[in-house]
């Protein structure tokens, strides 16, 4: 292969990050952005890492039939056009049916016997995200090229709820403004986080707001399907919830009849926040759950506890052989994972360790993107 060559494939597959997967006319595989599984293009070669190319969609030769016009006029995948919906390309459902495939290959590769239920669509594929990170350099507003550091302005954006809409509106009237200048030589623009509750008035500038879920219809339907799980296991006495955030999901388990709720979370923020929430029956600690000692004293003090939840950031649970002893500590398992490739590590761990994948629930939280959500129930075999 050689950098800046043209060359003519069928596009085979998708990755988890949304590119289509081609092969070289040597047998390389090579990734490309802009494309939909089944389309046949010209492609130009513009890097090479290892065994594995990477190109720019040069021509289109054949149309997938749900290949769509982007309704968004910023959407692209060139250095100028903004990466953030590269799904934005085809018609909805397509989307949800690569989502849905893509879920059932994973979950049968790992387990075939477990029960994969049809993925749960978004209410409207636009206008449902209700916190956002927007970048600034003090003179533009808007979001990044994909694979480039270039800014691009834009106005208005489809995927915003209506406050966060308003909030970006807002905040472009500002414009020029010095204090949104690159803080530094290695980050080239400002981070400008806003959420439904911030507005405008309240953006954060290069500080992350605390986390919550991106989706408020989504989130809902997540929280009905923790609640209604554990109702169904009848009287749970205790449950351990570890990245319990600032208690989204706490709340479910506690009005699931949950008594006894030991609840973990790295942030003291986000601790405090739950703290103020006064729910019945939970105890929330402070803890790094990625040092080792601190993990297994949880672990240790919880070996009778009836249910543990889980809800870890996209790294998934790094630290589990502790929750593996010859017989299960838990009677079941709620696992709410927002990424598919560490989820399924993780839940081999968990079959192998003498659990049983009961059903996976996909979710589709982030449309316009390859971006799906799982909902899992685990139960001991003994």
């Amino acid at each position: 292969m050689k950098i800046g060559e043209v060359f003519e494939a069928e596009v085979i597959d998708l990755t988890s990050a949304g590119q289509g997967v081609v092969k070289h006319p040597l047998g390389a595989t090579v990734f490309a952005s802009g494309v939909w599984l089944g389309e046949r293009a010209l492609f130009e070669l513009h890097s090479i890492k290892g065994r594995v190319g990477f190109a720019s969609l040069k021509e289109l030769l054949v149309e997938a039939d749900v290949r769509r016009q982007p309704p968004c006029k910023y959407q692209g995948h060139q250095d100028g056009q903004c990466g953030a919906c590269p799904w934005m390309i085809v018609d909805y459902k397509a989307q949800l049916l690569a989502k849905q495939q893509r879920v059932l290959t994973n979950i049968h590769r790992i387990d075939t016997k477990a029960e994969v239920h049809t993925i749960w669509p978004c209410g409207s594929e636009f206008a449902w995200r209700n916190r956002v990170q927007f970048k600034s350099d003090g003179k533009k507003l808007g979001f990044v090229s994909q694979g480039s550091n270039t800014l691009v302005d834009v106005e208005s954006c489809m995927v915003l709820s209506e406050d966060n809409l308003s909030a970006m509106q807002t905040l472009r009237t500002q414009l020029p403004n010095s204090q949104w200048q690159a803080p530094s030589k290695k980050q080239p623009w400002s981070t400008l986080d806003v959420d439904e509750n911030s507005g405008a008035e309240g953006v954060s500038v290069n500080k992350r707001l605390a986390f919550q879920q991106a989706n408020t219809q989504q989130n809902t339907a997540m929280r009905a399907w923790l609640h209604n799980k554990i109702k169904a296991m009848g009287q749970v006495e205790t449950a351990l919830e570890l990245f319990c955030g600032s208690g989204n999901f706490t709340e479910a388990i506690a009005a699931a009849g949950v008594k006894n709720i030991h609840a973990v979370e790295g942030s003291r923020e986000a601790i405090e926040a739950l703290a103020c929430k006064n729910i019945p029956g939970v105890y929330a600690e402070i803890a790094n759950l990625f040092d080792e000692t601190i993990f297994e004293s949880l672990i240790t003090e919880h070996k009778n506890t009836d249910v543990l939840v889980l809800d870890p950031p996209r790294d998934g649970l790094k630290q589990k052989k502790l929750l593996f002893p010859k017989k299960p500590r838990f009677k079941s398992v709620f696992y709410i994972s927002c990424d598919l490739a560490t989820f399924c590590r993780d839940a081999r761990a968990f079959i192998d360790g003498g659990y049983k994948l009961i059903e996976v629930q996909p979710l589709d939280q982030f449309p316009q993107t390859p971006h799906v959500e799982i909902l899992a129930y685990f139960k001991s075999k003994k």
